[in-house]
């Protein structure tokens, strides 16, 4: 293997990591600039599925954190300059509900196809980091949550993977 492709699929493994890039980003790119894309399928799932269970693993420590920090703050954020409008959810305190685009998308699908819907979605929709702590605040078991966005973020893979390899070849691309 060339220093290229080490490079190529490293830079693969490292944005698909990203929370803001996700697999639906980096396959076809590393697909389209000449990796093989089995390789560039396997590399980015594992990327993105190490932080994602990162995420899910300290996102009970963080919420915690986030109510006691939210409790001793809560007589001073009724005054506070630039808190109005953020509001965090009824049930868990999870910052997330604080009005982000992401993760006020998230909670729409969350509340229309639960959490095989949404499961199925984020990873080409609101990205599978949003969509599993979003999901783990809601107080669903981080246990199932990373089993459900894992399958759909694999099954998201191998298409986005097959897509553009079939793309590169209907283009001539392949080198």
């Amino acid at each position: 293997m060339t220093r290229a492709a080490l490079l190529g699929y490293g830079a693969v493994l490292v944005g698909a990591a990203v929370p803001w890039l996700e697999v639906a980003a980096v396959v076809p790119v590393g697909v389209a600039s000449g990796l093989n894309p089995v390789v560039v399928a396997v590399v980015a799932f594992v990327g993105n599925a190490a932080t994602l269970v990162g995420a899910l693993a300290l996102q009970r420590r963080a919420t915690a954190w986030y109510r006691a920090r939210r409790a001793r703050r809560a007589p001073a954020a009724a005054t506070a300059p630039g808190t109005a409008g953020v509001t965090a959810d009824a049930g868990t305190g999870s910052p997330l509900s604080s009005g982000s685009r992401r993760s006020n998308r998230a909670r729409r699908l969350l509340d229309r196809w639960g959490l095989p819907g949404l499961a199925a979605l984020a990873p080409v929709s609101v990205g599978t980091h949003v969509a599993a702590l979003v999901l783990a605040g809601s107080g669903i078991a981080p246990r199932r949550v990373a089993v459900w966005i894992l399958g759909g973020l694999a099954v998201w893979t191998v298409a986005l993977a097959g897509l553009a390899a079939g793309g590169v070849a209907a283009l001539g691309l392949a080198g």
